[in-house]
């Protein structure tokens, strides 16, 4: 993480701003074409990481709803949030970010088909195929064109994300 300072220049006067706070890095991994940039500036959440190492459910979770910046927050200040996931679901108040835990491709089509096109709901889709072979999944809605489904193992560690590069 870095700093951001901000120099302004108002009338001959000059402002100084230093604020400490959350900056993502830029992103140069491959994934990052997968998930670039929005038309809207923010940074999209880059998962490869935590596919690769197999993360938690919670900290996978978290990264949705908070992004980066997740890991920042004081424990206590997440324990809310985490027993709300536990139950279900969590919107987050500040971003509008949510998480559902599902585990039939049903149940995220409820709440993904007005977002996602037909074909991903077919009977022999990949995603059918894969919530046959994996059904423990979350549901993340980031934005309003990015959306994504998690899937965990029976350890509750990420095994895949859909959408797939390719």
């Amino acid at each position: 993480m870095s700093k951001l300072t901000t120099i302004l220049k108002v009338s001959g006067l000059t402002l100084l701003t230093l604020s400490t706070g959350c900056v993502p890095d830029e992103d140069t991994s491959p994934s990052a074409a997968l998930f670039p940039m929005s038309h809207y500036g923010e940074v999209r959440p880059d998962f490869s990481g935590p596919l690769t190492s197999k993360a938690s459910r919670e900290d996978v979770e978290l990264l949705a709803l908070f992004g980066v910046c997740y890991r920042d927050q004081d424990r206590k200040e997440l324990k809310p949030v985490q027993d709300a996931l536990s139950q279900g679901f969590y919107v987050n108040p500040q971003n509008g970010k949510k998480v559902y835990r599902v585990n039939a491709i049903s149940q995220a089509q409820l709440l993904l088909q007005g977002a996602w096109e037909e074909e991903h709901w077919q009977p022999d889709s990949n995603l059918a195929k894969q919530f046959a072979s994996t059904p423990n999944a979350s549901v993340a809605i980031i934005g309003q064109n990015d959306q994504r489904i998690l899937f965990f193992d029976e350890q509750n560690h990420l095994i895949g994300v859909f959408p797939t590069a390719g």
